[in-house]
């Protein structure tokens, strides 16, 4: 609607300048700020998941030398 608007009002333009001029009102209003926050949220997913899968290789060593020492434990029993 916004599009068609400027194209009746500012008649005196030449058409093909103006939506030229429309198209990149468009490009940076919507489609730059899109792909700049797909670019952050997805290196935020990458980081958490890095550091997600670190913590859990730092616990699973522990664990499993607990969970031995619990097998020993009963097996001596």
């Amino acid at each position: 609607m916004f599009d068609a608007a400027m194209m009746v009002a500012l008649w005196q333009f030449d058409k093909e300048d103006l939506l030229a001029g429309l198209l990149l009102f468009r490009l940076l209003y919507y489609i730059i700020p899109f792909a700049i926050s797909l670019l952050v949220l997805g290196s935020r997913e990458l980081l958490l998941g890095r550091l997600s899968r670190r913590i859990a290789q730092a616990t699973a060593a522990p664990m499993a030398t607990m969970s031995g020492r619990v097998a020993e434990k009963t097996d001596a029993t």
